[in-house]
């Protein structure tokens, strides 16, 4: 990520990203944590959620790993009681 962007765009927002463990889906929550916001990095795969994860926390910002399947009603449930907490 260029050090050199803007930041803070996002501030005081949370931010649900699914897919977050890899592709589009890391480089958006990526995006969103370098912009200010509380990300909670969603994947099936645990390993790849708090790798993306960790990433943004490296760079200063605030994330938190959520593994759930977003077609698993229980999952949703889940990663949304996550958020409110």
């Amino acid at each position: 990520m260029d050090r050199s962007m803007p930041v803070g765009r996002l501030e005081g927002k949370v931010a649900l990203i699914t897919g977050a463990g890899s592709g589009i889906g890391a480089s958006t929550a990526s995006l969103f944590g370098v912009e200010g916001a509380v990300v909670l990095v969603n994947d099936v795969v645990a390993e790849r959620a708090e790798a993306v994860a960790r990433s943004i926390r490296d760079f200063g910002g605030q994330a938190e790993a959520a593994v759930a399947d977003g077609g698993a009603g229980r999952s949703v449930d889940q990663m949304f009681a996550a958020i409110e907490e």
